[in-house]
């Protein structure tokens, strides 16, 4: 048994609603907490499957949910290369810091910026 915990409590309920992480058997007990019925490695294993980005933390049973992702066959028009996915997957095993990670995400830039419009 471990917990899954998480700043963002809709996050921890869609998680908790989720068809494939039924085997984890979900039960929240706060709203940025769930327990799980397995152990924390096979939580981990399961939320990845899912397509969430959990990470292990220095409690031990205790996984940190630090954002979600979708998997790529569910991204409009992204395509990622199996390199790619196996550098994120090794940060994740390492622990990467959440909020380092959102960092880069805000920084990076994903979409052109919309052109100023000239009125005449």
């Amino acid at each position: 048994m471990c917990c899954v915990v998480c700043d963002q409590p809709a996050l921890l309920a869609e998680v908790a609603a989720h068809r494939r992480l039924s085997a984890l058997q979900p039960r929240r007990l706060a709203p940025t907490v769930l327990a799980s019925a397995l152990p924390a490695g096979q939580t981990l294993a399961a939320l990845r499957e899912a397509g969430y980005f959990p990470v292990p933390t220095e409690q031990g049973e205790t996984v940190a949910l630090a954002e979600t992702r979708r998997p790529a066959d569910q991204r409009p028009g992204m395509e990622h290369s199996a390199a790619r996915k196996s550098q994120a997957r090794q940060r994740a095993a390492a622990g990467a810091d959440p909020v380092a990670v959102a960092r880069r995400l805000v920084e990076t830039r994903t979409a052109p910026r919309p052109k100023a419009s000239r009125r005449g």
